[in-house]
């Protein structure tokens, strides 16, 4: 083993901290303190919460991303760290217009 050899990686499992990159069309909404609600394929019918506590301040110039981060209580030791996530995170609620579709009627209807 050499100087500057890596020996071993120190790991923290609870709390996790969840990495997430928001597209640039979103990065208003983000807020910190804000809930995110996410699955790993590991346990597909349990869902995951976090709050988001840290989010960069700038969007990435390559990528066009927002560099978001989410602390994540992990007291069961489920989840591991390196694991990928299916993350549902509030932005905001708009109002949409809706066109309800016409019914169509037969020849024979008046």
């Amino acid at each position: 083993v050499r100087s500057d050899s890596r020996v071993l990686t120190l790991v923290s499992v609870d709390p996790l901290r969840l990495a997430l990159l928001i597209p640039e069309a979103n990065a208003e909404r983000v807020k910190e303190g804000a809930e995110v609600t996410f699955k790993v394929a590991a346990y597909p019918d349990r869902k995951f919460t976090g709050k988001v506590r840290f989010v960069s301040g700038a969007i990435n110039a390559t990528t066009r991303d927002l560099a978001v981060e989410a602390m994540v209580e992990n007291k069961d030791r489920a989840l591991k760290p390196g694991q990928f996530a299916e993350v549902d995170l509030g932005v905001g609620v708009r109002k949409l217009t809706a066109i309800k579709p016409r019914i169509a009627m037969s020849m024979s209807d008046p």
